[in-house]
């Protein structure tokens, strides 16, 4: 009976096509943290900013170092929207205000809420407030190749892990 309850467990939490709880083992070594934004059903694996698949035509791009563990400024991502199988960030445009977005490393989950939702010309450059604990997340403006979207968000909320097997 004890195997059959493992198994239910097993399957309910490590199965499931959007958990966000993950034990530590299954994040690699490689990858800094996962992205999960319910309201779109992005779930994704974040790469380290010096790895290789850390590439926008890849996977979801880290623009700069981040360390959860410090205060040391926002953290950047970029991603295309469209019709590609690479365009992970194709609905943020149906973010709205106060939605969440969920960053796990191996000990925390990070609730981060939307308070800002802009445009800004695409020029290759983000200017932005250098915000402690503070998400920016890029992609196209559909239909035009002139603007980007940026959608911001303030750290809500921190989670610790359990750090039991």
């Amino acid at each position: 009976m004890k195997n059959l309850f493992n198994f239910v467990v097993y399957v309910l939490v490590f199965l499931s096509p959007y958990s966000i709880y993950k034990n530590e083992s299954t994040i690699k070594s490689n990858e800094v943290f996962h992205i999960y934004i319910p309201k779109i059903k992005v779930s994704n694996n974040i790469y380290d900013f010096d790895d290789k698949k850390n590439n926008v035509n890849q996977n979801i791009y880290n623009a700069k170092k981040y360390n959860f563990n410090k205060l040391n400024g926002s953290l950047v991502l970029a991603s295309h929207s469209g019709n590609s199988s690479v365009s992970y960030f194709n609905d943020i445009d149906k973010l709205s205000l106060g939605d969440e977005i969920f960053i796990e490393d191996k000990y925390n989950i990070y609730l981060y809420l939307v308070n800002k939702i802009f445009f800004i010309d695409k020029t290759g450059m983000f200017y932005y407030d250098n915000k402690d604990k503070y998400i920016y997340m890029i992609t196209c403006v559909k239909n035009t190749h002139k603007k980007q979207l940026v959608i911001g968000g303030y750290l809500s909320k921190i989670t610790k892990k359990s750090t039991f097997s």
